[in-house]
């Protein structure tokens, strides 16, 4: 009797593992930009995550919080991307309830990345800022790594 309840739970365990993992798998991958010199990495909603020197390692992320990695104007109000997505060499960032989406091509180089705005839809904006990474560095001569 006791092995049948210690076989009856372990089947129900094994049956409810797909439901209880299930969110944690289910879960978005961040996003990535990166050539030999450095990474730069986004999160599904928007947020900057990380802009590492892959020599040394360092992640030059100043990290206060969460900073949108773009900012679109429009109607005289900013409003910070909350969604991204890569795919097909395109990185779509949406812009909040209001239907604004802006669509940019990537092209990765041995040395830099460029990206291209291919297009805004969802309404009239005064301007768009991406790449909205705010870094430690300074700027300097004597900083190994620039930007």
């Amino acid at each position: 009797m006791l092995a049948a309840r210690c076989t009856m739970r372990t089947l129900l365990f094994i049956l409810c593992l797909p439901f209880l993992s299930g969110p944690a798998l289910a879960a978005e991958a961040d996003l990535v930009l990166e050539n030999p010199l450095f990474r730069y990495t986004i999160s599904p909603d928007a947020g900057n995550v990380a802009f590492v020197d892959r020599a040394s390692g360092t992640n030059y992320l100043h990290a206060t919080g969460r900073a949108p990695c773009a900012v679109v104007r429009a109607q005289g109000k900013e409003l910070a991307a909350t969604a991204a997505t890569l795919a097909q060499g395109r990185l779509t960032l949406e812009f909040g309830p209001n239907g604004i989406k802006a669509v940019l091509k990537t092209e990765v180089h041995p040395s830099f990345i460029t990206l291209t705005v291919e297009s805004v839809s969802g309404g009239d904006i005064d301007s768009l800022t991406f790449l909205n990474v705010p870094l430690t560095l300074k700027g300097t001569p004597d900083e190994l790594f620039g930007t």
